[in-house]
């Protein structure tokens, strides 16, 4: 879009195309500014799991919205489980043994 075609409030004092620099800088600081978990989980895998399908498990983080822990399978597929599940508790129970 030709700069004489954009609305005043889009143009800067400087004669610079504020929307050009804003949207660059927005992208730049989404990548690197943010301070958010990286794994969250947003829904749960109801079904009981092999427990020797399992390799590892990790919790997900407390500023996540839902607590949760992430399973992980030997073929390094994540699945995401609800921590209070009874057979979850077993899981981890049992991996924990693995590693003492």
């Amino acid at each position: 879009m030709p700069y004489s075609l954009l609305p005043p409030q889009v143009r800067s004092v400087y004669g610079v195309d504020s929307a050009g620099l804003t949207m660059p800088l927005c992208q730049l600081c989404s990548k690197y500014c943010a301070s958010g978990p990286d794994d969250c989980c947003f829904q749960f895998f109801r079904n009981p799991v092999n427990k020797n399908l399992i390799s590892s498990y990790f919790r997900t983080d407390s500023r996540c919205p839902i607590s949760a822990v992430v399973l992980i399978t030997q073929r390094a597929r994540r699945i995401c489980v609800d921590s209070q599940e009874k057979w979850v508790e077993k899981i981890v129970k049992h991996l924990e043994k693995k590693i003492l």
